[in-house]
C-alpha cells in the first residue's frame, strides 16, 4: 500500500495492489483499487483487475510485479 495525493487536493489517497489466487496455471490475478477518505472513512474510489500483469506474466523474468509508487499525482508500477 503506498499513499499520495493523486487529485490535487492536498488529502491522500491510497493505492492498494493485491494478489486474487485462481488456483490455476495462469498465475494470481492482481487488483489495483484507489481508496479516498470520505466522511472519515475509506472508499474505494476506483479498481481494476486488468491494470497490473498477473504473477506469471513476466515470461522468463519472473513475477512482473515489484513496487507501486505515487509521484506528483501519478501511480507507477513496476
Amino acid at each position: 500500500m503506498v499513499e499520495g495525493d493523486l487529485d490535487g487536493d492536498k488529502v491522500p489517497e491510497k493505492v492498494i495492489i493485491y494478489n486474487i489466487p485462481t488456483g490455476k496455471d495462469s498465475g494470481d490475478i492482481r487488483e489495483i483499487q484507489i481508496l479516498k477518505k470520505v466522511n472519515n472513512k475509506w472508499t474505494v474510489l476506483e479498481k481494476s483487475r486488468n491494470a497490473i500483469y498477473r504473477s506469471d506474466e513476466g515470461g522468463v523474468m519472473g513475477d512482473p510485479y515489484q513496487s507501486t509508487t505515487i509521484k506528483n499525482g501519478i501511480v507507477k508500477s513496476l
